[in-house]
């Protein structure tokens, strides 16, 4: 069976942008490589076009198309920049600039979790963007891995979501996004506690956002000030290498030349045990 959808949304959309080859999506999205009209066919591609998924399984227009109106507005940097938005045959869509880099679920992918320090960094950000979207009245609606680009400087892109749901649905991923960055499971498996070191306000964080009190639930605000707390710092090589020693052995890998220096300390150290000095 022909798939004539890309064509007709192509087709739809020309004006604003020039599709090019299906990139992978789940959950009934689809996905394109994008140009903007003018840009150089030889360069790689600038922007995506997302289409959602037909409403009730995707978002509704007009929720993609308020989110978007409050990310323009604020313009901020962990929120991409957003060409256009509008309906086709039902469909919201996007055309939203494409960052070549890993996903936060790629990333793990290949290389393990997150340390402490990379995960803080992370949260504190998309708790910024967070903020300036609830105090315009608007949610993201999909804060997960799949959704957020790891750039190399650490720094952070956010994707264009659904802007369906309320201000503690993104609350609520946000903290299960923790979990999955410093443990590589959403909580209800070993969850953060079933992982060491992790600081005990970060782990209590954590657990009120993904189980908040329904009394009084946190708002972005108040998860920005607790994680603007933590220190700045980076963690050591040593603590980075015995952090990963429950997480399988592609994070030893990211330290092949200490690794090499402790064993051989410890060779040294078991010799001098087996020989003493006279």
């Amino acid at each position: 069976m022909i798939d004539g959808l890309p064509l007709r949304l192509k087709l739809a959309i020309g004006r604003v942008a020039v599709m090019g080859e299906e990139r992978p999506a789940t959950g009934g999205v689809r996905c394109f490589e994008a140009r903007l009209p003018g840009d150089s066919g030889g360069d790689p591609p600038t922007h995506q076009v997302v289409l959602g998924a037909l409403p009730p399984d995707g978002p509704e227009p007009a929720s993609v198309a308020a989110l978007v109106e409050a990310m323009r507005a604020l313009n901020h940097p962990h929120l991409v920049e957003v060409t256009a938005v509008g309906e086709f045959e039902g469909r919201a869509w996007v055309v939203e600039e494409l960052v070549h880099a890993p996903t936060i679920a790629e990333r793990i992918s290949r290389r393990g979790v997150l340390s402490v320090r990379e995960a803080v960094a992370v949260l504190r950000e998309i708790a910024r963007a967070l903020v300036s979207l609830h105090r315009l009245g608007a949610v993201h609606g999909s804060i997960h891995p799949a959704m957020i680009w790891l750039l190399a400087s650490g720094s952070v892109r956010v994707r264009t979501g659904p802007g369906e749901g309320t201000t503690q649905d993104d609350l609520r991923a946000l903290g299960s996004l923790g979990s999955v960055m410093l443990t590589g499971a959403r909580p209800g498996g070993t969850g953060v506690l079933g992982r060491p070191r992790i600081p005990s306000e970060l782990r209590d964080l954590l657990e009120q956002l993904v189980q908040p009190d329904p009394d009084r639930p946190l708002r972005a605000e108040e998860v920005l000030t607790v994680l603007d707390a933590f220190p700045a710092t980076h963690d050591s090589p040593l603590d980075a290498l015995f952090e990963g020693a429950g997480r399988g052995s592609r994070n030893v890998e990211r330290h092949p030349a200490l690794l090499i220096v402790v064993v051989a300390a410890l060779g040294i150290l078991f010799y001098f045990l087996r020989n003493p000095t006279p």
